[in-house]
């Protein structure tokens, strides 16, 4: 009985497997038609606020409430192969460069929020 119970039970776990990857499959191409299939943002610019992920965190043991993301920084300077230099909002510019997978677009609202802080 059991070895028949088991022949029964993968059959079933292959159509469930089989269903629930077809909705993912459906879900992700209707999510590509409704950005155009654009899925990350590149078009980067010098004078934009952006996020800068910190990468040493992924690698490190614990620290599961550390911020993955710092900033905003401002892009300073645009370099080859998807490099950017960045500068702090005070002015100081960060040594070396920084690539494109570690940013993300800051959202900045003017009318919502300011740069300078009231103490």
């Amino acid at each position: 009985i059991r070895a028949l119970q088991i022949s029964r039970r993968d059959t079933k776990l292959r159509d469930a497997n089989e269903k629930i990857r077809e909705s993912r499959r459906r879900a992700i191409e209707d999510m590509g038609r409704r950005v155009g299939y654009q899925w990350d943002f590149r078009d980067y610019e010098v004078g934009m606020y952006v996020w800068l992920r910190e990468s040493h965190i992924d690698e490190m043991k614990g620290g599961k409430g550390l911020w993955t993301y710092s900033g905003p920084y401002i892009i300073e300077e645009k370099r080859p192969n998807d490099a950017f230099t960045l500068k702090e909002l005070s002015g100081a510019i960060l040594p070396g460069h920084v690539n494109i997978r570690r940013l993300r677009l800051f959202y900045y609202r003017p009318n919502h929020q300011t740069l300078k802080a009231k103490l």
